[in-house]
């Protein structure tokens, strides 16, 4: 069973970028990790961070971090398999 869940903002530490998401989703490769199909390629233990692709923009950025800027729009897909 899915939730939604209203937490608290977290901060951005040195290195890290903090999103306020706008849109989120499970992609047909999640659906199968969590209908067991790739069960002895891809073992899960839940949570197992399903809904990893979401756009939104960026709320806060790390001290460290180049390339991102608050208020850039951005996206997160993910695209490959681990192996």
């Amino acid at each position: 069973m899915l939730e939604v869940l209203e937490v608290p903002r977290p901060s951005a530490g040195p290195r890290q970028v903090v999103v306020e998401v706008v849109t989120a989703a499970l992609n047909p490769g999640e659906i199968g990790i969590w209908e067991g199909i790739f069960a002895n390629i891809w073992p899960a233990t839940f949570p197992e961070g399903q809904g990893n692709d979401f756009s939104g923009v960026v709320a806060e950025v790390g001290p460290k971090v180049a390339g991102f800027a608050a208020g850039q729009a951005v996206y997160r897909a993910k695209l490959a398999a681990r192996g």
